[in-house]
């Protein structure tokens, strides 16, 4: 009913950490994104980017978790002062 009542075909949110990067909900009427993968080293989720193009066609990339091996670093951060010999 939102849906018609305002001439659209889908809404995209974000914000909510979904398993493959991205999930239909409400019979296709409603996707929700996540473009961080190993959300906060936390997940083993996947991330997604959505293109939309001309046609309103969407696609999805899908980013992929990193090794959990390795430490996640955030941006901005600079690693930890090794101890002194």
């Amino acid at each position: 009913m939102f849906l018609k009542k305002h001439d659209l075909d889908l809404i995209c949110r974000g914000h909510q950490v979904v398993e493959e990067g991205y999930e239909f909900f409400a019979n296709r009427q409603l996707v929700t994104l996540f473009s961080a993968p190993n959300y906060c080293g936390e997940f083993d989720n996947c991330g997604a980017m959505m293109s939309v193009d001309s046609t309103l066609m969407c696609s999805f990339k899908i980013l992929k978790p990193a090794d959990r091996k390795s430490k996640p670093v955030m941006p901005g951060m600079r690693p930890n002062t090794p101890p002194k010999k």
